[in-house]
């Protein structure tokens, strides 16, 4: 099974994002701390807490050009894009980060 890891760039939108999560899915679960255990579950983790850490899938939440508007959030992207080892998704409810509009298309698969 891929564990799949959602990240969240600010603690104050994981609530958020962790109540609307476990209205769809079962096994979802909130990590806010560096040394919680994981298991098979989707896990909800804010960006901060991802550095060094690696995961099969990573969702990014919200990837828009409010939460993501330019070089001083570079590298909390970064961070966030880094942590997948084979599969990243990027969400975004409006319009894309500049940052991420700057990756030329043939390296994404926007949909």
């Amino acid at each position: 099974m891929c564990k799949l890891r959602l990240f969240v760039s600010h603690w104050q939108k994981v609530n958020l994002c962790l109540k609307k999560l476990q209205e769809q899915v079962d096994q979802v679960t909130l990590i806010d701390s560096e040394s919680q255990e994981t298991g098979d579950k989707l896990i909800v983790i804010p960006a901060y807490l991802a550095k060094g850490l690696e995961f099969d899938a990573v969702i990014a939440w919200n990837t828009s050009k409010n939460n993501f508007p330019g070089e001083k959030q570079r590298l909390l992207l970064y961070t966030i894009c880094s942590r997948a080892m084979h599969r990243l998704f990027l969400l975004t409810k409006s319009d894309v980060s500049p940052l991420i509009a700057a990756v030329p298309h043939d390296l994404l698969d926007r949909k």
